[in-house]
């Protein structure tokens, strides 16, 4: 399917169509990372920002610092990580996007989590949770559950761990 993108981005860059480039490029490099290589999905991700901001798509800016996030995060690269999604999340703060800023906000939990700032990382999970809830974004919901069922486990809260996991079941 990368082979169509590259297609599509092909035709786009030919015809002067910026916003199906963005597309195509935001497409691909969210198929390779998936499938783990982070590199190539690192630059096309690049290309997808640096579209949506020559073009003023606010918000395809916003999800491509989302997206190079998490892809920098993948490659240990974790103060580049928090630069892009607190970028992410103040973009989409100060745009409204609050789906984008409840996933921005998981991101940054996983963040923190993985530098070993478990408060930091539960304040994080549970304000993208609230976001999560009142914009009915259910795959996030599902994630800052899992997240913090993890959490409490690790605590020794085991009631709370086992209601959260009970939730993301429904």
């Amino acid at each position: 399917s990368n082979s169509r993108y590259r297609e599509a981005v092909s035709v786009a860059t030919e015809i002067g169509d910026r916003a199906d480039e963005l597309k195509a490029l935001s497409n691909i490099g969210n198929n390779l990372t998936t499938l783990g290589q982070f590199r190539k999905a690192q630059k096309a991700l690049e290309g997808s920002l640096a579209i949506a901001r020559a073009i003023g798509n606010q918000q395809g800016a916003v999800e491509s610092l989302i997206n190079l996030g998490s892809v920098s995060y993948s490659l240990g690269e974790l103060g580049k990580s928090e630069q892009q999604l607190n970028g992410a999340l103040a973009s989409s703060r100060s745009l409204g996007l609050r789906a984008d800023a409840s996933f921005a906000l998981y991101a940054l939990g996983d963040l923190l989590l993985a530098e070993d700032k478990l408060k930091s990382a539960e304040d994080d999970y549970r304000e993208s949770l609230e976001i999560g809830k009142q914009v009915d974004e259910k795959d996030t919901i599902a994630y800052c559950q899992s997240a913090l069922a993890a959490l409490a486990l690790e605590r020794g809260d085991l009631v709370n761990a086992e209601t959260r996991a009970r939730q993301v079941a429904r």
